[in-house]
């Protein structure tokens, strides 16, 4: 009967009240809905629904309270994954109504919903019940536990696959295609699983329904169908659609299923399955859920089995975890090198910086580079704003070619000039380097800068070329040893030429060191090596020199430049021989361990430090009798121990007796070692890097700065940890922990 227009009701009647009695005493649910948007513009879709009414009917079906300022997203959050919200954006901008049927699992919720909207002015009116109400069938609980559990099997298999994606990145593109395309698939087929049919036929999932006590094939999904495309299933029990089958787990746990009206979850299940071939047999993985299906008197008529086949997934996870042990251990061997390649970097007297960006600002430089620009707050900021002379000199124009074009750029004793740290006018320099562009991902983000600073021989050959002419003229004016002279000459410009040659060799080198900047080990080679032979050259070519050169012209001025030569060939010698140093420290770490007693060690360097001891009168205070063995290279643990007592010897208090303390204890997981003297102390908070290579705070004893950092990373690559702590003319304590 249709019903009659408001404006029909007598007049008596409130249409107010009568409206407000209905939505009271209505036994479906009615909710008002507000559209919310995300701006003043209402003709885009709404971001979410305020909540204006929900009558008591709706409060007690969707649980919510009398009251609630809460929207509608913010009570019901799933309601976008499971199409309502859009249900209700389509009916409201639409204006048309519409209904939609859900079986609604989420936020507190488990019912099949029967939803109607229809846009009211402004406002979405909905009206909708629930089934909680009426009895379920024995099949629609079935099915409803088993999306449940389906729903929790693919969730861990997003989750699974989730994984492997990240921990995967170098898998085959097929893989990626075939993952993405069953998540779609599932994606479909939870929009469509509220009706049984549909959801049975399309669903990605193999699905198939058996029959009795003899489990025939009732139903089968195309999906399962295609897990055994040789095989008729429909109307065959088990056993035979599958012969043997009955030697197998899986046929046990099914009749076990039905006999016992249970539920069962299994996952990776390995099963072998026959080939098309008909001979072999191929070792297969699947998920299964099987579950009880029951008649109307609730007795068990079937099971229900939901089967996933996830054999690539398991493969994949097999070859990806060997994958990743491999990538991890070869990261960690990567990490050390890396560290002790930037020890080297932030030890070497070369000047290395990296730039990055169009506007080269500066990402790293070491101390050498900085100490250039001393007094300067360089990182992080472009070229042009800390180093404005560069501007000046060309160099910033130099490097936006060298992003753009992205060529190598090398110079040999090119001029540059720097400002003093304390103000006066700028010194001129020269260098040799280069700029090698940085890339990631084919283009340019970047340059490297790496720089030697040839000021010393520069100024040295140019002080050799005024020496030559000098002699020249001396022998226009020197007739009677104008033979002699010429001969001396002649040994002078072929020194120059060996000279040349030999700078030459070294350009060459330095430029080969800079192309293979990627391979950090070859650094050391080259620098310890190849580098030896040309400066060994140079100082014999200069040994010849002076013998060569008879002793009038051998005067105070030719003399003095010589002088200067053989410095700077010492300099480089010395810097030769740390790197050779440096390069030895790793073999050193890798000595085999063992149980050592610290009284043995102590009391083996003593009696090699016995003369030094006899000669300063010094005074050891040993008490370690009690310390428990310690799992230390036995090698490394004197090494630990030498450096320690010689350097409070080597450093002790002229003002008075040399005491040194050695104690031990059990502190926690390890075992301290004490070791305090009353020698000169240091100040802690002016050497903030004294366990740094070639760091030495006291230059009246000779040492190469390498015996406190060899110590550091001797105790710390074996588990432990060493601390100092000192006081300027008092004394100072290392205390050694050992794993």
């Amino acid at each position: 009967m249709a019903a009659l227009p408001l404006a029909s009701l007598p007049s008596w009647l409130s249409p107010t009240d009568v409206l407000h009695a209905v939505l009271e005493v209505s036994l479906n649910g009615v909710m008002l809905l507000q559209p919310l948007y995300e701006g003043p513009d209402e003709s885009s879709n709404p971001i979410d629904f305020a909540i204006v009414h929900l009558n008591p009917a709706g409060r007690r079906i969707l649980r919510m309270p009398d009251e609630s300022s809460s929207s509608l997203l913010q009570h019901f959050p799933h309601i976008q994954a499971e199409g309502v919200f859009d249900f209700y954006c389509a009916a409201f901008t639409q204006g048309k109504a519409g209904r939609y049927d859900i079986n609604y699992q989420h936020d507190g919720l488990d019912n099949y919903f029967h939803l109607a909207a229809q846009r009211s002015g402004k406002v979405l009116v909905v009206s909708f019940t629930d089934t909680s109400d009426h009895a379920r069938t024995a099949v629609e609980n079935a099915l409803r536990d088993s999306y449940a559990r389906e729903r929790a099997a693919n969730t861990e298999l997003r989750h699974t696959q989730q994984q492997l994606q990240q921990l995967n990145e170098q898998l085959e593109e097929r893989v990626r295609e075939r993952t993405e395309a069953l998540q779609q698939a599932q994606a479909g087929a939870e929009l469509q699983r509220t009706r049984l049919e549909r959801f049975f036929w399309q669903a990605p999932a193999g699905i198939c329904l058996l029959d009795g006590p003899n489990l025939v094939y009732e139903m089968v999904n195309p999906a399962y169908q295609r897990l055994f495309p040789d095989r008729y299933l429909l109307g065959k029990p088990l056993h035979e659609a599958f012969p043997g089958i009955e030697q197998y787990p899986i046929y046990q746990i099914m009749k076990r299923v039905y006999e016992t009206k249970g539920c069962h979850e299994e996952h990776s299940l390995t099963v072998p399955i026959l080939q098309a071939n008909g001979q072999d047999l191929e070792d297969r993985y699947f998920n299964f859920i099987l579950q009880a299906r029951y008649d109307a008197q609730g007795n068990t008529d079937g099971v229900l089995v939901f089967i996933f086949e996830i054999t690539e997934q398991v493969r994949a996870r097999q070859a990806a975890e060997a994958l990743q042990a491999e990538a991890l251990q070869a990261a960690q061997l990567l990490a050390t090198q890396r560290e002790s390649f930037y020890q080297v970097f932030e030890q070497t007297p070369a000047l290395i910086c990296l730039l990055r960006g169009p506007d080269h600002v500066l990402e790293y430089c070491n101390p050498a580079f900085q100490r250039l620009y001393e007094g300067r707050d360089m990182v992080g900021r472009p070229v042009a704003e800390t180093q404005p002379e560069a501007v000046a000199q060309g160099f910033v124009t130099l490097l936006d070619q060298i992003y753009d074009t992205g060529e190598i750029y090398q110079a040999a004793e090119v001029i540059g000039w720097v400002h003093p740290a304390g103000g006066g006018p700028p010194e001129e320099r020269y260098f040799d380097f280069t700029y090698q562009p940085l890339r990631e991902a084919g283009r340019t983000v970047g340059i490297s800068v790496f720089a030697f600073e040839v000021t010393e021989q520069v100024l040295g050959r140019k002080q050799v070329a005024q020496s030559q002419a000098k002699l020249q003229l001396l022998t226009w004016n020197l007739a009677s040893a104008n033979e002699k002279l010429a001969t001396t000459n002649s040994a002078l410009l072929s020194a120059n030429a060996e000279v040349q040659h030999a700078n030459q060799e070294l350009a060459a080198a330095n430029q080969q060191l800079i192309r293979t900047n990627s391979d950090l080990d070859n650094f050391i080679y080259t620098a310890s090596h190849d580098l030896r032979t040309p400066i060994t050259n140079i100082e014999g070519l200069l040994q010849a020199l002076r013998l060569e050169l008879p002793t009038p012209v051998q005067g105070e001025e030719v003399g003095y430049i010589m002088g200067l030569m053989q410095e700077s060939i010492n300099r480089f010698k010395g810097t030769i021989g740390y790197l050779t140093e440096v390069s030895s420290l790793q073999k050193e770490y890798e000595q085999p361990t063992a149980n050592v007693y610290l009284a043995e060690i102590i009391k083996d360097v003593l009696l090699d430090l016995a003369p030094r001891v006899k000669q300063t009168g010094a005074q050891f205070d040993t008490d370690v009798a009690e310390c428990p063995a310690i799992a230390f290279s036995r090698k490394n643990l004197r090494s630990v121990v030498y450096n320690l007592l010689s350097n409070a010897i080597k450093y002790r208090s002229p003002e008075r007796p040399l005491r040194v303390q050695l104690r031990s204890q059990q502190v926690e997981d390890y075992v301290l070692l004490e070791v305090r003297d009353n020698g000169l102390g240091l100040d802690l908070a002016r050497t903030p890097k004294l366990f740094g290579m070639f760091q030495r705070f006291h230059t009246h004893v000779d040492g190469s700065g390498l015996g406190l950092y060899m110590v550091k990373k001797m105790v710390e690559n074996a588990g432990g940890k060493i601390e100092v702590q000192s006081q300027v003319g008092v004394g100072t304590v290392f205390s050694v922990y050992f794993k």
